[in-house]
């Protein structure tokens, strides 16, 4: 982090502190992760979404933003996929560019399947599902 300008000192705590120190909003810097539930940008911008700040919800950042909580408001209320999608496109810029992440990497899962099997699936979430899987 040092070789783009961040001067830290990493500090080891147990996670049920970490936990309340984050929801207390007493952490200046920390590393967390986060991954999908389902399938809908909206699962990411609540943690950006000022009313969900903790304890009320995920936006353990305390981040706010008048314009990312009024492109969220329209969002929800939106039945269009597309109009929501780039609703939530615009609002993710916004975030970028106000930057309260640092983004470090993004998760790769690779599967390796034997060519005898056949009918499995992988999910957007990265879910395996074998319901109709088979071997031959």
């Amino acid at each position: 982090m040092k070789d783009v300008g961040i001067d830290v000192q990493l500090d080891f705590i147990q996670a049920s502190t970490l936990r309340s120190s984050q929801v207390g909003g007493e952490l200046a810097f920390w590393r967390a992760n986060w991954g999908a539930d389902y399938f809908d940008p909206e699962n990411f911008m609540a943690l950006l979404y000022s009313k969900n700040k903790t304890p009320n919800g995920p936006n353990y950042t305390h981040y706010s933003n008048l314009k990312v909580d009024e492109l969220y408001d329209m969002a929800m209320k939106e039945t269009d996929f597309e109009k929501r999608k780039a609703m939530y496109n615009e609002a993710e810029r916004i975030v970028m560019d106000d930057s309260p992440w640092i983004i470090l990497y993004y998760n790769e899962i690779i599967y390796l399947k034997n060519k005898r099997i056949v009918d499995m699936y992988i999910d957007g979430l990265n879910t395996m599902i074998l319901k109709r899987a088979q071997i031959f």
